[in-house]
């Protein structure tokens, strides 16, 4: 959070009750047992002004915060689905994706929440960021698993609600890809990790969606097991990722550029 608290939350597994636990700078640990109404938490965020949010596990059309008087606070939202992917902005509201329907939702600190539908029936998976230009980018997958070629499109969300659309291409062979993690990184780069289902070896790619001038694809081979999950971006330009086969954390160094690589997927300089 912006005082450089770590917010972590504890599942309960192994009989402990589900929490969120706070990790100041200097190391003193802080619990917050979660009510009954919330089961356990996921997809943790804090929003400008301090809250925690969270996405209840198990529970549709809900959302959760930890307010910074220490109470909680459920919020309903309108969907049959649990939301997904939470986003601070500047302005202390928190953004989320629905896959039933399909939409982006916005809940501002009061309470109230926005759905901005994203048409059509339905869509598999979403990952959304902040985007550099002040939006939020957001890769959709669009058509169902195994469909071939799988689309995938780019929604821009303003703060106001408006979109822009445009569907990406990844020229991909394989039955299925899957975008799994966005991040933005510190030089406005926007990454996301991409994994192809069809062989026995599902290749794995972190792919930049612009300043494709200044960087290319990498690709994660003979890393299968350690393919990145989920994405942040570093001041000193790598990017930190986790790994859900490995429990592990993993880091991509010298990402790269023109003068440094050709145009054919390379494996990257990788740490963990």
């Amino acid at each position: 959070d912006a005082t450089g608290n770590l917010w972590l939350a504890a599942s309960g597994a192994g009989g402990g009750k589900p929490e969120l636990v706070r990790v100041s700078v200097g190391g003193a640990i802080t619990r917050f047992p979660l009510p009954a109404s919330a089961g356990s938490a996921h997809d943790i965020e804090v929003s400008s002004v301090g809250d925690v949010w969270f996405a209840p596990g198990g529970f549709l059309g809900l959302l959760g915060r930890l307010k910074t008087d220490g109470t909680f606070e459920m919020t309903n939202v309108p969907s049959a689905s649990i939301p997904n992917n939470l986003v601070p902005d500047a302005n202390g509201s928190m953004w989320f994706t629905t896959l039933v329907p399909p939409g982006i939702g916005r809940v501002r600190s009061s309470g109230e929440v926005t759905i901005f539908p994203l048409g059509g029936s339905q869509i598999r998976q979403a990952v959304m960021c902040m985007g550099p230009d002040g939006r939020l980018w957001a890769v959709l997958g669009v058509t169902p698993f195994f469909t071939n070629p799988a689309q995938h499109d780019l929604v821009r969300v303003a703060l106001t609600g408006e979109m822009e659309r445009t569907t990406l291409d990844f020229s991909s062979t394989f039955a299925s890809t899957n975008v799994n993690a966005i991040t933005t990184a510190p030089d406005s780069t926007v990454w996301i990790t991409r994994s192809e289902l069809g062989d026995a070896l599902s290749p794995s790619y972190l792919t930049p969606l612009n300043n494709t001038t200044d960087h290319h694809e990498v690709n994660f081979a003979g890393l299968q097991d350690r393919s990145p999950y989920r994405l942040a971006g570093a001041p000193d330009g790598s990017i930190w990722f986790s790994s859900f086969q490995r429990y592990e954390v993993g880091r991509v160094r010298d990402l790269p550029v023109p003068h440094q690589w050709s145009r054919r997927r390379r494996s990257p300089s990788c740490s963990r």
